[in-house]
């Protein structure tokens, strides 16, 4: 009785670590977009100007190509968390 009731409690386990595992990787893939854009923004900011370089890094003109970089990035690693998530379940 005792080995059946370790059976149903590792059973459980299992299903509860797949619970999570599946939340926190929905939960990340909401939030990654946003924070991938907010890091190519912080190192683009901090890199030294270039010579010849006409405006800042991070300046409104470089905005739309870090807004581009951002969503390739976030198409990649949704594919990917769809890709955890499918193989978890």
């Amino acid at each position: 009785m005792a080995e059946r009731n370790h059976k149903q409690d590792e059973a459980q386990s299992g299903q509860i670590d797949e619970i999570v595992a599946s939340a926190v990787a929905r939960a990340l893939q909401a939030q990654i977009p946003a924070l991938q854009g907010q890091i190519v923004q912080q190192v683009l900011e901090a890199l030294p100007p270039q010579a010849g370089q006409t405006s800042a890094p991070g300046s409104a003109s470089s905005k739309p190509l870090v807004h581009a970089v951002a969503n390739i990035h976030a198409g990649t690693t949704k594919k990917k968390f769809a890709w955890l998530i499918g193989r978890r379940q």
